[in-house]
């Protein structure tokens, strides 16, 4: 018989980003009780944090795999359903996995009687046949599907899809400032921005000259910069991107980060920092639960998403060829105002209990808030 508050956690996540990361933190937070967390990656997080509680199961060929392999991490996601009494599917920022693939996985959870939630993936235009009718039997047995975005909960109802919910990014319940990066760091008392850098994304064109055309902005401002590659793996080519930029700007006013980061380490440099440009809908929120002013480059609609929910939609732009200008217009209306944070700080309010609605009934961890800042 499984304890009350036992959570099998499935996080399809292949690469674990600080995203990632920030999500499951935001869970263990909220939530009491073991955790035994099923990975789509060959190893679990190394550096999520809360991880005392929590067992880490890696399945890589549960989702996306036939064969012997597939069938030997069913039966052992089977074996774990049997030892827990709740399960959470979390969407993950860098895999694949479709909400349809996971739903068999939830619908089977929901059967054998689990409180059963899938939280966050969104819903493509054109779902296939299959996916919705796995979602279909899925809430049907019994499992909630929480959508964190409008469009993509209007797309589920009209494909048939029932027991939606409601909610907001579950990392607008973030968790807890480690201050010791900055020490780390060695970032100093004088103004600050974050910059988040991708070498991908413009077609085929190199970035540079944008990106270094964003930091030089900042940097005639009075502003040290903080260069963030959005993957630090090599092939990604962004630590390379941020290098080349801080070479060419002479390596003084501007500083690369470039050591992953655990989610309460970015969130405080956010904290410190005056504005945040970022492509990451991760890093946006993150940057929002501390009431810091984002500057949104979307080429999808998550970043956007997060914008329009902080109240401030208009502080985005298409990462196009070109872009530094326009990021430069908004960094200026940001700099200049009396309260550029007033938005984000009206809407927190608000969002928090959002966030943390995906997570009701499981075993609470008690009464928590989202860091503001102290000026707030």
């Amino acid at each position: 018989m499984p304890r009350a508050d036992s959570h099998l956690v499935l996080a399809p996540s292949r690469t674990w980003g600080v995203g990632d990361q920030a999500a499951l933190d935001s869970y263990l937070g909220l939530t009491a009780g073991p955790v035994a967390l099923v990975t789509g990656a060959a190893e679990g997080p190394a550096l999520v944090d809360r991880a005392s509680r929590v067992a880490v199961h890696p399945l890589p060929a549960l989702l996306g795999e036939q064969g012997r392999p597939r069938r030997a991490a069913v039966a052992s996601f089977l074996g774990l359903l049997e030892r827990n009494a709740h399960c959470t599917v979390l969407a993950s920022e860098e895999s694949s996995a479709a909400p349809g693939e996971v739903a068999v996985l939830a619908r089977t959870a929901a059967e054998r009687g689990l409180d059963t939630r899938i939280i966050g993936f969104s819903w493509p235009l054109a779902a296939g046949q299959r996916a919705v009718r796995a979602l279909r039997s899925a809430t049907r047995a019994g499992a909630t599907f929480f959508v964190y975005d409008d469009l993509d909960r209007i797309r589920a109802m009209n494909d048939g899809v029932d027991g939606l919910r409601r909610a907001v990014d579950l990392r607008f319940a973030g968790f807890g400032l480690d201050d010791g990066v900055l020490a780390a760091l060695g970032i100093g008392d004088g103004p600050v921005a974050l910059v988040d850098a991708c070498a991908r994304g413009l077609g085929g064109v190199d970035p540079t000259a944008d990106v270094m055309g964003v930091v030089a902005h900042l940097q005639r401002r009075g502003i040290h910069v903080l260069l963030l590659p959005q993957d630090l793996r090599k092939e990604s080519g962004d630590p390379a991107l941020c290098e080349r930029v801080a070479q060419l700007l002479g390596g003084t006013g501007v500083q690369v980060v470039g050591r992953a980061l655990r989610p309460s380490e970015l969130r405080a440099l956010a904290d410190r920092a005056s504005v945040v440009v970022t492509g990451r809908a991760a890093v946006a929120v993150l940057a929002s639960t501390c009431a810091v002013p984002v500057v949104g480059l979307s080429a999808d609609r998550a970043v956007a998403g997060v914008l329009r929910l902080t109240g401030d939609p208009e502080r985005c732009v298409q990462p196009r060829p070109g872009f530094a200008p326009a990021v430069g217009r908004l960094l200026d209306q940001v700099l200049d105002a009396d309260d550029a944070a007033a938005a984000v700080r009206h809407a927190l309010p608000e969002l928090v209990p959002l966030a943390r609605a995906a997570l009701d009934g499981l075993p609470a961890a008690g009464p928590q808030h989202a860091p503001l800042r102290a000026s707030a």
